[in-house]
């Protein structure tokens, strides 16, 4: 009896160790800066009247009065608890909350709120002092009350000096926010980067210090942690564009040797998406405790040719076209194949259908062939393609989300470039980026 039970332990212990090693949970910690992460920005803007969240704006204190066209603003480090809270406290419609509560309840480990309130709106006051500088108050401690808070000075454009050259590690600072990890209440801390608007950036100060004052800013901060993986080392980053990371993270590894600044991080991964360490392919599977560790898994073998990484072979599909027409995805290789997903309410996707046009009408009998795949409805989409004379084959996907869901996509446009062997060589790729390459490879 001893001896069989002592058989089990070591049986249900092999099986432990052989679980863990093919699931990998990497804690991860708090990092100033945008690291190997691009230092995106977005404009600040004051919420009017009319916007449906403007009564979910907290009440402030200590606004300085001294400043001139100035700008009143919040900038949340974690909208869904933000969207949940103004719900639970009537402050937005349930219909608003509804289309809003879609994104996060589809994958249950990041719907995790608080039921207390938490302060996760950062009131941020801009405005010109009295000598045309663009000065910033921050709520830097989390206390909804101004007057005890610094003023930050945008530095001077230096001439010569391009826009996003600008940034610096030394240039975002300290801020401390309230936030729930899925198991408890914590208090973090961030840095905020603020500056120029791009909008402004190349107008005189003498035009933009009569304007209300327009400023751009993101949270610079990523979470970096390492792992091993049969005696080497890796490290992995993850970035955000909010400190309570959720399901938009996306991920980069790299190997760690002694010379690791001659090592090069991966390309940039979304949840679900899958990333080669060592020999084998791991999915990004999610991520833990609002960003605290994240969830890798080594994939078979079988699963390791497919993917929507560079370098990854497509996804294979078959569907039907808005005009009845077959697409299979395996039937085009022998073709440079680029699927457009994108929606006829997208702006810079609508803008992007001139550059479409041109390159389908350059390459098109050049083994080139281009597939749209739209998020949309059959009336609207139907309607745009007869009015813009769009000639390519457009799949709709209007309920099922299949294909968008196939490739793990989460925003408008995202292309992707396949070649002959149906191998994925460029993603994101349009405008004047997909000119370039497309005469790399076909213009003979």
């Amino acid at each position: 009896m001893v001896r069989i039970l002592l058989n089990l332990i070591i049986l249900f212990t092999y099986f432990s160790i052989t679980f863990a090693s093919d699931t990998l949970i990497v804690k991860t910690v708090k990092v100033k800066g945008f690291g190997p992460f691009r230092h995106g920005v977005h404009p600040l803007k004051e919420l009017t009247k009319n916007n449906p969240w403007y009564n979910c704006k907290p009440e402030i204190k200590g606004i300085p009065d001294t400043l001139k066209n100035k700008v009143i603003s919040f900038e949340q480090t974690d909208f869904w608890q933000y969207a949940f809270q103004c719900f639970k406290n009537k402050k937005i419609s349930a219909e608003l909350f509804s289309s809003y509560k879609k994104n996060f309840t589809s994958d249950p480990d990041m719907a995790f709120v608080s039921q207390k309130d938490l302060k996760v709106s950062i009131p941020i006051v801009a405005g010109f002092n009295a000598m045309n500088q663009v000065v910033v108050v921050v709520d830097r401690n989390n206390n909804y009350d101004l007057s005890d808070d610094p003023p930050y000075i945008i530095p001077p454009k230096l001439p010569g000096q391009i826009y996003w050259g600008r940034y610096h590690d030394g240039l975002p600072f300290e801020i401390k926010y309230e936030y729930f990890n899925g198991k408890r209440l914590k208090t973090g801390k961030t840095w905020l980067y603020v500056d120029y608007d791009y909008s402004v950036y190349n107008l005189p100060d003498s035009i933009v210090s009569k304007m209300p004052v327009q400023i751009a800013m993101n949270f610079a901060e990523h979470r970096v942690g390492t792992f091993n993986i049969n005696g080497q080392k890796y490290e992995l980053a993850i970035y955000s564009t909010r400190p309570v990371y959720r399901s938009s993270t996306i991920l980069m590894v790299k190997k760690v040797t002694k010379k690791s600044f001659n090592e090069k991080y991966s390309n940039e991964i979304q949840v679900g998406e899958k990333v080669r360490i060592g020999n084998f392919f791991y999915r990004f599977e999610k991520v833990l405790n609002a960003g605290e560790s994240v969830m890798l898994t080594k994939l078979s073998k079988i699963d390791q040719g497919f993917g929507t990484e560079i370098g990854s072979m497509a996804f294979l599909f078959t569907s039907k076209s808005i005009n009845g027409e077959l697409i299979d995805l395996k039937k085009l290789r022998g073709n440079y194949v680029l699927l457009d997903f994108w929606g006829t309410w997208c702006a810079p996707c609508v803008a992007e259908i001139p550059t479409l046009k041109e390159v389908l009408q350059k390459y098109g009998s050049k083994n080139f062939k281009l597939i749209g795949i739209a998020n949309d409805t059959e009336e609207k989409l139907k309607a745009f393609v007869n009015q813009n004379e769009i000639s390519w084959p457009q799949i709709l996907q209007q309920k099922s989300k299949e294909i968008i869901n196939l490739y793990n996509v989460k925003s408008y446009p995202t292309t992707f470039l396949n070649d002959p062997e149906g191998r994925i060589i460029a993603k994101k790729i349009r405008g004047k980026q997909l000119k370039l390459k497309l005469a790399e490879l076909l213009w003979k």
